[in-house]
């Protein structure tokens, strides 16, 4: 209960306990939302890191692909070269006939 005293007012123990069970209820609400808040944050931070790793995985794999399919233009380009050189079998022999 609370009273006025010299023009103050003075509030009681029950006001004084009923406003620090309140402080109590909000700094419990706050934690409890900080703490939400920390595990989205963390989940997100594992589904990223999981995307990570699968992107690393994709790169490994593009990168292989991409070194086989130089090496096999590259095979294919001396395949070509020597073909042009190589004369042909009727040319080798003597000639057309």
């Amino acid at each position: 209960m609370s009273m006025k005293i010299f023009g103050k007012w003075l509030i009681g123990d029950d006001e004084i306990a009923s406003i620090v069970k309140y402080i109590n209820a909000q700094a419990e609400e706050a934690e409890e939302l900080f703490t939400a808040k920390i595990r989205e944050r963390d989940e997100k931070i594992a589904r990223l890191r999981a995307e990570i790793d699968e992107l690393r995985k994709t790169n490994v794999v593009l990168r292989a692909t991409i070194k086989m399919l130089r090496d096999d233009i590259a095979r294919m380009k001396r395949h070509q070269e020597h073909l042009e050189r190589k004369p042909r079998r009727k040319e080798r022999i003597g000639g057309a006939k």
